[in-house]
Order: structure tokens, then sequence, then C-alpha cells
């Protein structure tokens, strides 16, 4: 159990340092605050499984900011397209396509695509890509990005939170908990806070498709030929 979860840490973390925005990124529109924020409609768009927005997300992990990225998120038929923007220049650019139940990480560099089996909010990062079921629980007024906004908190069943900060009868923002899985060692605790833009329920098929030319890398299969060294 010891190795299955130091397992899952590795993954978390190759996740959380994958950022970049290659050739392939999707963006809703060419200017990021084009259009701020999201209609209320986006919180139905979430629930039945079709949505994309830009974004600017905030990581925390046990309360302390990691890092702050922007990027791109599409979803559609349980296909999930995720570009996040290297700001610092020191990685390279990976987008990341989950698609039949694997994970697809796209090297513009190198032209190559690395796949991995999708282990559920883990193999983002924590960052939560499933809000089907989401189901309201209450309204408050909390702190995002600077400002005191009032929310609409939503939960799921296997014990994912979250919130809709609202301003001007528009989403400003989205800060979800993603679920953590038990393991007999802890695991870090992570937020995530999206400052959203451009939010769309129209998302095309095209952005799921791997690049044309690309070579593919079964990163389990490399990982048995190594333990059998």
């Amino acid at each position: 159990m010891k190795k299955i979860c130091f397992a899952v840490l590795i993954i978390m973390s190759l996740a959380l340092s994958a950022c970049g925005n290659g050739n392939n990124t999707y963006v809703l529109a060419a200017d990021f605050m084009a259009d701020p924020g999201g209609p209320m409609e986006l919180i139905d768009w979430m629930d039945t499984g079709t949505f994309g927005f830009d974004f600017r997300v905030i990581t925390t992990i046990d309360g302390s900011v990691m890092e702050e990225k922007t990027g791109s998120m599409a979803v559609k038929d349980n296909m999930v397209y995720i570009s996040l923007n290297d700001t610092d220049g020191n990685r390279d650019n990976i987008t990341s396509i989950i698609k039949n139940g694997i994970v697809y990480d796209v090297n513009d560099r190198f032209e190559t695509v690395s796949a991995m089996p999708f282990i559920k909010e883990i193999s983002t990062g924590g960052l939560v890509i499933n809000y089907g079921g989401i189901e309201f629980t209450n309204s408050g007024t909390g702190e995002i990005d600077g400002k005191t906004l009032p929310y609409d908190e939503y939960s799921k069943n296997d014990d994912t939170t979250v919130r809709f900060y609202i301003e001007n009868g528009r989403i400003f923002g989205i800060e979800s908990i993603a679920w953590t899985p038990q393991c007999d060692v802890p695991l870090p605790h992570i937020t995530n806070i999206l400052i959203i833009a451009n939010a769309s329920g129209n998302i095309p098929d095209k952005i799921f498709e791997l690049p044309y030319g690309y070579a593919v890398y079964n990163m389990m299969e490399m990982i048995n030929i190594n333990r059998q060294e």
C-alpha cells in the first residue's frame, strides 16, 4: 500500500509540473479577457459535461500558494483538454488530453506523446474536471483573488466541493477542492481557484485529437520493462 501511495505522489508531482502552451493549445478567444467571467448557465454546462473556458489558476497545497498559471480547459463526451501556460519559460510545453481512460501529455518541442492511465484528479494535479452530478449545498460570502464575493457551493458524492463566486450576475471564479485518495501516508490537500474568461458550451471535437506524426510512448509498458530488467 505504501508503494502505491508513493507512486500516486510521484504522478501528482509530475502533473503539477506539467505546464505549457504549445502549438496545439486551444484558446476560446484570442484575448484572454475578451469576455471576463462566465454566464450562470456555465453551472448547467459543467453539470452536463460539455463546457470550456480560459482561466488563471491559483494552486494551493496545504494552504500555501504553490503557483499561478493561465490556461484553457474543455470537456466533452468524457474527453478532456487542459493546457497550462509556462510563464517562466523554464519548462517544456505540455498539453494534456484525456480520453478512453488514458492521459496523453503532448510535448510540442520534442513532438512526442506520453500515455499513462488516468487516475481521477491526481492526473490533473488536483484540477477538478468532472462536475457531473454536482448538487447545491449552500450559499455564502468569501474571499477570492482579493475580492469579497458571494458564492454558491456545490458538492459531489466523491467529497469534491465546488464554489462558484458571483460578480454582477456572472461567475467570476471557481474554487474547487478535489477528491483525495485514501492512503496510509498523508497526501497534500490541494485547492485550485480558477479566475475564468471566455466560457462556452460549444466545444469542437478537433481539440481532443492527438497531433499527427508525434511519437507515442506507453509509459506503463516502459515502467514494466525497466522492472523486468
